[in-house]
């Protein structure tokens, strides 16, 4: 399976541009499924950039309705004809970030249901979308959310992970993680029945703060127990604090992704 990072925080390739966004190009033996569209429509100039043809997408799959990964939906509405794959509540929530001292307004454009009606498929829960390839809707496995979730009024009930299984395990997609990672990946071990997770691929959310350590330590050490043999890739909302965390406790388990990055899982 190859994953491609179509755009992310962090710079990575020189000829490629980069937003506080994410958007995500995923293709199995026989899928190819665009997961998120960033905050705008850079994510489908990259790929041109990058030489990927984007019509050989099969579906587009929401992680949720924060529009920094639903402000390229419009453009992906107007240039394909498939389906997204999305949450009934991403149309219907309003959620703003009070991060930075300001109140913004985080939500997905409300007016694509109406403007593009057929075009979506709405998962309300857990269920095989094709032949080993999952949607879960997260549950609280007892594990901790991430506190940067604070900052943002929002219950997080539009947000889903992709769970592709594999010969090797598990392949879970979790743009963000407002969930907790490790409360995502008990749900999709114990909705599909796998136990074994080969790779984690999306943000943690673990954003910069003076508890930063302290939770990025507790997760990488809460992973090594419960999941060892779990390599993660994450990005976007992992902050540059955790990142340097993550260097010192668990450089070998854990790496990040930039744009343009392109890896096989």
């Amino acid at each position: 399976m190859q994953i491609t990072i179509l755009s992310d925080n962090r710079p990575g390739r020189q000829e490629l541009k980069t937003e506080h966004g994410l958007s995500i190009l995923i293709k199995t033996d026989d899928k190819c499924i665009l997961c998120d569209t960033g905050a705008s429509s850079l994510y489908a100039e990259n790929a041109l950039a990058m030489g990927i043809d984007l019509s050989e997408t099969d579906f587009c799959f929401i992680s949720h309705a924060h529009n920094d990964h639903t402000g390229g939906l419009r453009h992906f509405l107007e240039h394909s004809d498939k389906p997204v794959l999305i949450s009934p509540e991403t149309f219907t929530a309003r959620c703003y970030s009070s991060r930075r001292g300001e109140r913004r307004d985080i939500s997905a454009d409300p007016t694509l249901a109406e403007s593009h009606p057929g075009r979506f498929i709405y998962i309300k829960e857990s269920c095989e979308i094709y032949k080993n390839i999952y949607v879960i809707v997260p549950e609280d496995m007892g594990y901790p959310t991430p506190l940067g979730n604070s900052w943002i009024e929002d219950d997080f009930a539009h947000e889903l992970a992709l769970a592709i299984k594999t010969s090797d395990g598990l392949v879970i997609i979790s743009s963000c993680s407002h969930n907790g990672a490790l409360n995502i990946m008990q749900s999709c071990c114990q909705y599909t029945g796998e136990t074994r997770i080969a790779a984690f691929v999306g943000g943690l959310h673990f954003v910069d703060g003076p508890a930063t350590g302290r939770e990025t330590e507790s997760f990488c050490n809460t992973l090594s127990s419960i999941h060892p043999e779990t390599k993660v890739f994450t990005g976007h909302c992992t902050g540059n604090d955790a990142e340097l965390h993550i260097y010192h406790i668990k450089a070998s388990q854990i790496q990040f992704f930039h744009t343009g990055d392109q890896f096989s899982v």
